[in-house]
């Protein structure tokens, strides 16, 4: 799960496209999922070329590589 900060910003300008940053309801996963472990890292980053918010591939896979 992301943790970092998404700029305000740009998070007007997704909304103002009609989409939005998913939100995780962490208690409804454990609820769900009693033996889920969440993993948080600041996986995502805004490409200013692009003006995408985008997840970082070498920060998602070394988190991924990471896991115990």
């Amino acid at each position: 799960m992301n943790e970092n900060h998404v700029d305000p910003e740009i998070v007007s300008i997704y909304q103002s496209q009609g989409q939005r940053l998913i939100e995780v309801d962490e208690s409804m996963c454990k609820e769900q999922a009693p033996g889920l472990k969440i993993i948080k890292a600041h996986l995502v980053e805004y490409d200013r070329y692009s003006h995408l918010i985008r997840h970082n591939p070498e920060i998602l896979a070394q988190t991924i590589l990471n896991l115990p």
